[in-house]
């Protein structure tokens, strides 16, 4: 019997002590009462957890470093710094992940991930399992060499980050002739390899709303990208969970109307064939999100039967928002993967009342399907 399993025994055997305590005594639940039961109660979920057969983990992030060479004013990411770990740690991670999953989804991030050295040496290693890689960027440093070797190496998505078209781009991201380098690199990108998926990701926010029909537009007519996704403005990872974060915050959208009618103009243009890559029940969710950001509060999260992030520093996590899994320098992943810690973590996803950018954003649809198995887009 290991040491969870034993405390829940002696948790399990506590209840009805101290309940017979308050009946004989003639009192109503005392608060030795109510705790020992809540205790039993989490107790029994977690094992449950660890005995059900737990799915494999599918979707991956390595964020391999906190460093980026932007200062946007919707993300302070990269104050968050830690020891980076040496390619074969990383090594190690891909293949350890692929014999716990077979192949998966990997998403090499940051920070600004174009920043690694060794990230080609990585997507390589990845692809030759058949793993499909996934690279978001600012495109700062991208150029015509740095597209040849991420593609010689298999990368299968590149995603560059652009907000509007011209100068607000640069003020959003606080970089001065940052769309004009994005516009070289995309210049750089016509005629690539086809096996390279190549899109834009944009982040929905007041200051750009009168700028996302022309992007649409605009994605739709170059031979480069062949995508366009959303991402709704949400929270900054590096701050403290805050409910309220949106009411001070100079980027959200003051007019929800205004937000309805222009998500319902996307939705036109996709129904048209423009490419945008969000489910559309993920863009009517918008709207309601849009109104009341603290939407998913009242939605259980379900990310942590699927989804993992190994972090530069080594630990690991389904959500840094409730606590961590472990170090992988110091247990393997299906260890911690199905370890005590991560099953008490994914019974605090389920019953968290945070609302953050994963369920709303990267993970849309994967948490909808758990929590409205009915849905249909």
């Amino acid at each position: 019997m290991d040491f969870l399993t034993s405390c829940y025994h002696q948790l399990a055997a506590l209840y009805p002590r101290v309940r017979e305590l308050d009946l004989r005594q003639d009192r109503p639940r005392t608060t030795g009462t109510v705790l020992a039961e809540e205790l039993r109660q989490r107790g029994q979920a977690v094992l449950e957890d660890r005995a059900r057969v737990l799915p494999r983990p599918r979707s991956i992030i390595f964020n391999l470093t906190m460093q980026c060479c932007l200062r946007c004013r919707f993300c302070n990411l990269w104050r968050l710094q830690f020891p980076h770990m040496e390619p074969a740690f990383w090594h190690r991670a891909i293949d350890e992940l692929y014999a716990l999953s077979g192949p998966y989804q990997l998403c090499l991030s940051g920070g600004e991930p174009l920043l690694v050295p060794y990230l080609e040496e990585l997507i390589a290693h990845a692809s030759s399992l058949g793993i499909e890689t996934a690279v978001p960027t600012n495109g700062f440093l991208l150029d015509a060499e740095r597209i040849q070797r991420l593609q010689a190496a298999g990368l299968r998505s590149l995603k560059l980050s652009i907000d509007a078209l011209g100068p607000l781009h640069d003020h959003l991201r606080r970089k001065e002739g940052l769309f004009d380098k994005v516009l070289e690199a995309i210049g750089a990108l016509r005629g690539h390899n086809p096996s390279m998926q190549v899109g834009v990701l944009t982040v929905f926010m007041g200051p750009n709303l009168s700028h996302l029909v022309p992007l649409v537009e605009w994605v739709s007519q170059e031979e480069a990208l062949g995508f366009i996704e959303f991402q709704a403005l949400t929270q900054t990872y590096a701050d403290p969970p805050d409910t309220s974060w949106y009411r001070t915050s100079e980027l959200w959208p003051s007019d929800p109307a205004a937000v309805e009618v222009l998500i319902d103009q996307l939705l036109a243009l996709q129904a048209a064939g423009a490419p945008i890559g969000n489910r559309p029940f993920q863009l009517q969710f918008f709207k309601y999100y849009f109104r009341n950001p603290n939407q998913f509060v009242y939605h259980d999260c379900m990310i942590g039967n699927f989804h993992l992030t190994v972090r530069n520093d080594g630990e690991v996590s389904s959500c840094f928002n409730q606590g961590l899994m472990g170090n992988l320098r110091e247990n393997s992943l299906a260890e911690l993967w199905e370890g005590a810690r991560a099953s008490l973590q994914r019974l605090k996803m389920e019953t968290c009342r945070v609302s953050c950018g994963f369920p709303v954003n990267c993970y849309f649809a994967e948490n909808a399907r758990y929590v409205f198995p009915s849905s249909e887009d």
